[in-house]
């Protein structure tokens, strides 16, 4: 299968491990105690009358949201208080703690449209790999557009699911180009996506708890791990390409290296059953994140907000995500054996082994939970991984790309319920997200098309995670020190879900 296990357990560990570091150390620190006892103060409006001035050295440790005004962290009072301390896109509300704008506060500035294009030109360099781009789109909403990064990330999210649902129009006719069948692989998608939202609650509970510099390394750590090996895999291919290509040419038969695509009503032979399961888990999830509610006191239905019932709903998808996964596995295991027996293998397509199968599903957890908590939409580490499981560049794309549109929504709908997702910013980057995956999609499949490259398309997701691990580290660089005393929020906090 040639499936490099080594460095993808140890890329897992090394996550897993610095998560777990940098919370224990904090957590037992006691001055990182004592800055989580303040904490609601700085993300919650409503608790901070009896913290009016916050007494710092030189006002180097102020809280995100305050100023600093003769040498103490306070409340703003002006707009420019703000815009010295956080920037020319910050203003001051009502409740005295800085926020970034709103969309249209007074005028869309300079700023706003050099975000908004450059954001359109990320989209249309990451929709033809299908790893979402969040890798991109975050640095440009920190260092462009001056959102803090734990309201960048949920906007990140209505790019990406604009992205995918205008992939999704383009794939779905598309064919398998070894196989009469859908270019999007159902099998895999209802193999892992359902563990991946089951991740993704995990990964929006972290996003609320942990500050922002943890999120950045993470950030950082996650796409370094995926970067080398998806390089390796488009160099494998490279090869193979070129020596097929030499093999043609010999015998003259250049038009024969792609297979046609058969004119086929995409709607008769989808695999419809596949697709609901998968539609129908996605509704219950969002039901169960409705119910709960986000992060006010109390939800809809009356639940109270980290109450038994609370933690029930949080988590109550997890057993029927657990039976699809079993009842999926054994059927594609089972039916791999049967192909083994008949001798058919279709190239391009994924071999479900046990190991492969066990595999898949512990990755595509750790996918759901860095999706929600970094932003990246899943497809930075799903990509690369079934790159590696040999399924063929094309199909990773459009797969990957449909199920980054089932882990966004469910993101993006639960940063809702959450208060941490700007509307006004978000329906319009979800609009750019869309329009420019259209312009990137088809440019990609003509120059596949014409140079007969697949191997295009690993190196452009190549691409996009090297300049996403750029330009975080950049980001990283810059805003360690500016958000270096952030601390953990409570998740049972009323209104801890807010965001600046």
């Amino acid at each position: 299968m040639g499936v490099p296990h080594f460095s993808k357990i140890i890329a897992v560990t090394l996550i897993i491990f610095c998560l777990a570091n940098v919370s224990h150390g904090l957590r037992t620190n006691p001055s990182s105690q004592h800055s989580v006892s303040n904490s609601y103060t700085a993300y919650n409006p409503t608790l901070t009358n009896h913290f009016e001035s916050l007494d710092s050295t030189g006002c180097h440790d102020c809280l995100m949201g305050y100023v600093c005004i003769n040498n103490n962290c306070s409340k703003c009072h002006t707009d420019e208080q703000c815009k010295d301390s956080m920037g020319s896109q910050a203003v001051c509300p009502a409740s005295g703690i800085c926020q970034h704008k709103s969309l249209f506060h007074n005028q869309i500035t300079a700023l706003d449209i050099v975000g908004m294009a450059l954001l359109f030109l990320g989209c249309a360099l990451s929709s033809g790999g299908g790893v979402g781009g969040g890798g991109i789109y975050i640095p440009i909403l920190i260092l462009v557009n001056k959102f803090s990064p734990k309201t960048a990330i949920p906007l990140s999210n209505c790019l990406v699911a604009g992205c995918s649902f205008a992939n999704l129009i383009q794939n779905f006719p598309r064919r398998h180009p070894h196989a009469n069948k859908h270019l999007i692989d159902y099998s895999v998608v209802l193999l892992i996506e359902p563990l991946t939202l089951g991740g993704t609650v995990f990964g929006i509970y972290l996003h609320t708890v942990l500050p922002p510099y943890v999120i950045l390394i993470l950030l950082v750590v996650t796409l370094t791990a995926t970067s080398a090996t998806t390089f390796k895999k488009g160099l494998d291919l490279r090869k193979k390409e070129n020596t097929k290509k030499e093999y043609l040419l010999i015998n003259n038969n250049s038009d024969a290296y792609l297979t046609p695509e058969k004119k086929v009503n995409p709607f008769l032979d989808a695999d419809w059953v596949k697709i609901f399961a998968i539609l129908s888990i996605l509704i219950l999830s969002t039901m169960f994140s409705v119910f709960k509610g986000g992060d006010s006191e109390v939800s809809l239905i009356g639940i109270k907000l980290c109450s038994p019932p609370y933690w029930v709903l949080s988590f109550a998808i997890w057993p029927i995500i657990i039976i699809t996964w079993i009842f999926t596995a054994r059927y594609l295991y089972g039916q791999w054996l049967r192909n083994q027996a008949d001798g058919t293998i279709i190239e391009g397509d994924i071999r479900y082994s046990r190991k492969t199968i066990i595999l898949l599903g512990i990755l595509s957890v750790v996918a759901g939970i860095l999706a929600s908590l970094l932003g990246i939409g899943g497809g930075m580490i799903k990509g690369p991984v079934l790159l590696a499981m040999g399924l063929s560049p094309d199909i990773v794309a459009a797969t990957s790309s449909f199920m980054i549109l089932f882990t966004s929504a469910s993101s993006a709908f639960q940063y809702i319920l959450l208060g941490k997702l700007r509307l006004d910013y978000g329906l319009v980057y979800y609009i750019i997200g869309f329009a420019a995956c259209f312009v990137g999609t088809q440019t990609l499949i003509w120059v596949v098309n014409k140079y007969k490259k697949r191997s295009y398309i690993i190196f452009l997701i190549t691409a996009i995670i090297v300049i996403s691990t750029i330009l975080l580290v950049v980001t990283e660089v810059l805003d360690l020190e500016k958000y270096k005393n952030q601390p953990f929020q409570s998740i049972c906090s009323p209104g801890s879900g807010g965001s600046s």
